[in-house]
């Protein structure tokens, strides 16, 4: 467990199998110490990327979906393209999706709609 722990602190970027590393060695001193996953803020960082994660594909799929219905192939496979579901207000981008007329008035529409916090200044 020690080796495991060295290796985890002393890495440039961590893997996954550091990332399994860090999470069993948190269990193990959790569980003496009588702590639960929730309580620690690594598992917490963790699953609640991965739930925003899960929010924006799914709101990405509803929006293609939307678009798709009306007759808009839009591949929205860029960065940029999937940076949108993260920072435009899922409300914004489903009325975009029914109020654009292709996917680059889709882009143009959504990103006038970037919450105020996600703008960047000139």
């Amino acid at each position: 467990m020690a080796e495991e722990i060295h290796r985890a602190l002393t890495e440039a970027s961590w893997l996954a199998e550091t990332v399994r590393a860090v999470e069993r060695v948190a269990r193990a001193v959790g569980s003496r110490e009588g702590a639960r996953p929730e309580d620690d803020p690594f598992t917490r960082s963790i699953s609640l990327k991965a739930e925003a994660k899960g929010r924006n594909e799914m709101l990405e799929a509803n929006v293609r979906a939307v678009l798709r219905a009306r007759g808009i192939e839009a591949a929205l496979a860029s960065a940029d393209d999937r940076a949108l579901f993260g920072v435009v207000p899922a409300e914004a981008l489903m009325t975009v999706a029914l109020a654009c007329t292709g996917e680059a008035d889709f882009r143009r529409r959504a990103r006038e709609r970037l919450v105020p916090s996600s703008r960047h200044s000139p």
